[in-house]
């Protein structure tokens, strides 16, 4: 079991994802707020972060940043946005972690999520 911490400001995207990935047997914690979920990652018993592009007070790529100059980055993260899928997919390469496109079918979730989950 993977521990998950899932950030999105639009509580349906955080009931929808936390549904999904607890019906696959991980472990889900989230928050629409950012410094909470910094504190989440602080204790250091996260395996993958997966943070909305489009947040109300900075942007997840910007999160992630921060998080990096703090060193408590995760081993896995995800960025997560409605943006063209090629345009999420080139705003996580330039990042150098993984993008999800929404809207996400449970299918395509788990395609996307196989490295963490351990599905090759």
């Amino acid at each position: 079991m993977r521990r998950f911490l899932v950030v999105d400001d639009d509580e349906d995207v955080l009931y929808l994802l936390r549904a999904i990935l607890q019906n696959l047997g991980q472990s889900v914690q989230s928050t629409s707020d950012l410094e909470q979920a910094k504190q989440a990652l602080r204790g250091g018993d996260v395996d993958a972060l997966i943070v909305d592009v489009s947040m109300p007070d900075r942007t997840g790529p910007d999160f992630v940043a921060e998080l990096r100059l703090e060193g408590i980055e995760p081993p896995h993260v995800y960025l997560l946005s409605a943006l063209p899928p090629d345009d999420v997919l080139k705003m996580a390469q330039d990042l150098g972690v993984r993008g999800i496109a929404k809207p996400f079918t449970s299918a395509k979730l788990q395609v996307a999520l196989s490295e963490v989950l351990g599905i090759v």
